[in-house]
């Protein structure tokens, strides 16, 4: 999963998905060819019915299921902390406005891995939140990550930390971190990013 996706991480825009499914249809709502023995009125019938044949092109993606969330933190770009997220989703497809709940399990990494050894580690967090238009914030307040998962220094983390994302597809949703880290040291976290990608299996650790 690379981190460059949460880069540029875009907010949902209904009116180019409509225009990409509108693009993507094109063929299949065009109106027959007339033929001899149809009449203007017969094709204007078939146009007329074309838009309310084609409503709906828009729907947000379906996010349940497990992600391997990396966050990366502007004051180590590099070296991500690791997550395993439940998604579990209640929202209304066709606006986006509905409940997420979220279970996120820290990942064990060495000092300076990106890779090994990926165990479940700590107390998982527990978030409730409002996706509004395919959006979601993922408030943890202050919060405690353990040592183990922490691949920068290998100390405790204090932070206070909120993630904006946006959905982007079934299989990933993305976007930026805000506030502070409160110890070992007090930085501020604004600009660091974040991407989720959907794992086939809660075991899987593809590399990020």
């Amino acid at each position: 999963m690379p981190l460059a996706v949460a880069l540029g991480c875009p907010a949902p825009d209904p009116s180019l998905k409509y225009e990409r499914f509108n693009d993507d249809t094109a063929d299949e709502r065009a109106p027959p060819e007339p033929r001899l023995d149809m009449g203007v009125m017969d094709t204007m019938d078939t146009m007329d019915t074309m838009d309310t044949d084609s409503s709906g092109g828009w729907a947000c993606p379906d996010i349940r299921g497990v992600f391997l969330l990396a966050l990366e933190t502007k004051i180590a770009p590099g070296l991500p902390l690791q997550f395993i997220v439940d998604v579990q989703t209640g929202y209304d497809l066709a606006t986006g406005d509905g409940p997420v709940t979220l279970e996120i399990q820290p990942l064990s990494l060495d000092p300076s891995s990106t890779t090994e050894p990926r165990e479940e580690v700590g107390e998982p967090y527990h978030v409730a939140t409002e996706a509004t238009g395919c959006a979601f914030v993922v408030d943890l307040g202050e919060t405690m990550v353990t040592g183990a998962a922490n691949p920068i220094t290998g100390s405790d983390i204090a932070a206070a930390l909120s993630l904006h994302a946006t959905i982007q597809s079934d299989d990933l949703w993305c976007g930026q971190v805000m506030d502070d880290v409160l110890s070992p040291i007090t930085a501020s976290l604004d600009g660091s990013t974040f991407a989720a990608s959907r794992l086939a299996d809660r075991s899987e650790r593809p590399l990020v």
